[in-house]
């Protein structure tokens, strides 16, 4: 699927995807974006606001995130994907307690969302209905496959160290071309992840070994 999105000028903000991406991995499927789009709307539910939502992305290094909130998969395929506003309604820039608060209600949420703002590169994916579940685990992987430098192994496993989650081993054997690892790290992806997981693994690696080699 191509991805097709156009820029939000002037910014505004989203709530989005916020677990590890080995989580979301676990649980990758139409019916876990459902589940997100529940936290989305009790997140809004407690705050007494409805603003108009669309799926679609910001780029990372203009995110601002609220005090004391971290993003542990900001870097990785697939970050800061989820539901973009520019209601003002969720305008936030420069009133902490309003940024906590939003930040507050995110935690409590399962799967875990959290909200960010951004003043540009806010896009919003063209033509994409919020509640087509099929439709947004669609998107979210070919979203996830766009940036070929996010399935890089300096950028995925950067002290080259052999890690604990099974979709960064197999990015490091792709990028080292270690077949004993990359068979015994798909044994393990077999065991723990979704069958759509598996296949953007499969697709991800690809881009691994296109890249930058160590």
């Amino acid at each position: 699927m191509k991805i097709d999105s156009r820029q939000l000028r002037g910014g505004g903000q989203i709530l989005c995807l916020a677990e590890p991406f080995d989580t979301i991995l676990r649980q990758l499927s139409p019916h876990y974006f459902a589940s997100v789009h529940t936290s989305v709307e009790t997140v809004l539910r407690e705050l007494a606001i409805a603003p108009e939502l669309e799926i679609g992305w910001m780029h990372p290094g203009y995110a601002c995130l609220a005090p004391g909130v971290d993003i542990p998969n900001l870097c990785d395929p697939g970050g800061l994907f989820g539901w973009v506003t520019q209601s003002a309604e969720l305008d936030a820039y420069g009133n902490r307690d309003w940024m906590a608060s939003i930040a507050d209600c995110c935690g409590r949420q399962r799967p875990l969302i959290t909200w960010a703002s951004c003043s540009a590169r806010l896009y919003a994916l063209a033509q994409t209905p919020t509640s087509v579940w099929d439709h947004i685990h669609d998107l979210f992987l070919a979203f996830a496959l766009d940036d070929p430098t996010e399935w890089a192994g300096p950028m995925v496993v950067p002290d080259r160290v052999r890690p604990p989650e099974a979709w960064r081993r197999l990015v490091l054997a792709a990028a080292t071309d270690d077949a004993a690892l990359e068979q015994e790290a798909w044994k393990l992806a077999r065991d723990i992840y979704t069958d759509s997981a598996l296949r953007l693994l499969a697709s991800g690696l690809e881009k691994t070994r296109q890249c930058v080699n160590w």
